[in-house]
């Protein structure tokens, strides 16, 4: 309602029929995001709504598989109207799905829902010239003209059925859909994929309904804490279903959880959180802060559990880290790193080859090295000279082009590599002498061992400190 009134003053300011622009008058309404609990049917209630379409009629078969469209598939209201005649697949089972914002999704086609469309392809559609699979069944015989249509046909099966819910439109059964799939065991992550969301944030308004979950801190009535170890799994299964990997944090928390069981504390305070953030005292003050604010996290979510919970304030361990200017490379500098890499041991003459490419792979494209290590042998196009990055950081995907040297010199690798393999036991491209992929650690740590023997570190007994191969151009 804002919107529109903005949108009138800003027309009759621009007709010159206001002398002052009266839009940014309008107060803004308050919309907290998640601020509703998501209106739905029990499954049982879902059933007796498709039990009572009448399938002996035309109008029975139609509104039945637009019923189960939205019902098994969660398809909006809008996606059902669109549908096209050449949008479902017999041969493969699966119907292209034409979702917001212009995005195209191929979806499988369960039994249940493929028998209601054929049945009322076969024995309920009028004969027309319209491509839509659903049209109104009297005349003029075309498509539904608005998505609303599909409320009304909702509104009608629950009145059949004698149900009365809050909401009645046909959103409601996407809302059940994934109600039941989050009580069943399903994850937010995979409920998203369903219902195709772009973000697994759309879909967390869902957990609000998940009663099981809720409820599972009450015993016998009384509120009851869970062991810090059990908590922080749950915290881990909570995080990770929202998409998150947490691979890092994860062994920062549970040392934490190890430490608070060392002193003997039940539960989480302030002068314990410090104390473990600010080990060992050699380590960066930057490094004390983020610990610090690994801890918090899990006692924001730890105190709706434990109310004795103490949450360290922002700003305990002010210091931040402060990137220092990358190294840039001289062609001098990157010769010598590739000439000294393959000079590498290397028992069957692949860890030499290996690295050799890698790093001449990261000069050549800037590519992250864990972007690298996680290349798949399908993700080069070595014909065409592209790479595929998958996953890639904030789990983005791109294309990559190389130069022509680049798609030699990759050629080359993975003739020696499928030589020494021919049977991969992964299926990553850059492999290790014992055919496994290689992590990032190892590959790091090679890189500075390099690096010290060039001179462009000094001697260490381990990384040391110096230029990174992040900062290849």
């Amino acid at each position: 309602m804002t919107t529109a009134f903005r949108s009138f003053f800003r027309f009759r300011f621009q007709k010159g029929e206001l002398q002052a622009d009266l839009a940014a008058s309008v107060p803004t309404v308050a919309n907290w995001r998640l601020a509703t609990v998501p209106k739905y049917l029990t499954r049982q209630e879902v059933e007796r709504v498709l039990k009572a379409c009448d399938r002996r009629t035309a109008v029975g078969r139609r509104d039945y598989a637009i019923l189960l469209l939205l019902a098994r598939l969660g398809l909006r209201a809008g996606e059902v109207v669109g549908l096209q005649l050449e949008d479902i697949n017999w041969r493969a089972g699966e119907i292209l799905v034409r979702g917001k914002g212009l995005l195209h999704d191929r979806m499988p086609l369960p039994p249940e829902v493929g028998q209601a469309l054929a049945s009322y392809l076969r024995r309920g559609r009028p004969a027309c010239r319209t491509r839509r699979v659903f049209v109104c069944s009297k005349a003029p015989r075309r498509g539904f003209a608005h998505p609303s249509t599909l409320s009304t046909i909702v509104r009608r099966a629950l009145a059949r059925a004698d149900l009365h819910p809050p909401l009645q439109g046909a959103h409601l059964l996407r809302h059940s859909l994934a109600t039941s799939l989050l009580r069943s065991g399903a994850t937010l992550r995979e409920i998203a994929e369903i219902l195709r969301h772009q973000a697994v944030q759309t879909t967390e308004i869902y957990a609000k309904v998940d009663f099981e979950s809720l409820r599972s801190p009450l015993a016998n009535g009384r509120w009851t804490v869970k062991p810090l170890e059990q908590a922080l799994k749950d915290y881990l299964r909570i995080r990770r279903s929202l998409g998150f990997q947490l691979r890092e944090p994860e062994g920062l928390w549970r040392n934490f959880v190890a430490f608070l069981q060392a002193e003997g504390a039940p539960y989480i305070t302030r002068e314990l959180a410090l104390r473990w953030a600010t080990q060992p005292a050699t380590a960066q003050p930057a490094t004390w802060a983020g610990h610090l604010g690994i801890v918090r996290c899990f006692a924001l979510w730890y105190s709706a559990i434990d109310p004795r919970t103490e949450i360290p304030p922002l700003g305990l361990l002010p210091h931040r880290y402060r990137r220092k200017p990358p190294h840039i490379y001289s062609d001098e500098e990157i010769a010598k790193l590739l000439r000294r890499t393959q000079q590498l041991p290397s028992p069957q003459g692949l860890r030499a080859c290996t690295y050799t490419t890698l790093f001449g792979l990261l000069v050549a494209t800037g590519m992250r090295v864990k972007e690298a290590l996680g290349l798949n042998r399908p993700d080069g196009d070595l014909q065409l000279g592209i790479l595929h990055i998958q996953r890639a950081k904030f789990g983005k995907s791109r294309y990559v082009p190389v130069h022509p040297s680049t798609v030699k010199a990759l050629k080359k690798y993975a003739a020696t590599r499928d030589r020494l393999f021919p049977s991969p036991l992964v299926p990553a491209f850059f492999i290790s002498e014992q055919g496994r992929r290689i992590t990032e650690w190892i590959a790091r740590y090679t890189f500075a061992k390099l690096s010290q023997r060039i001179g462009l570190r000094a001697g260490a007994k381990d990384h040391g400190r110096g230029p990174q191969c992040r900062a290849f151009p």
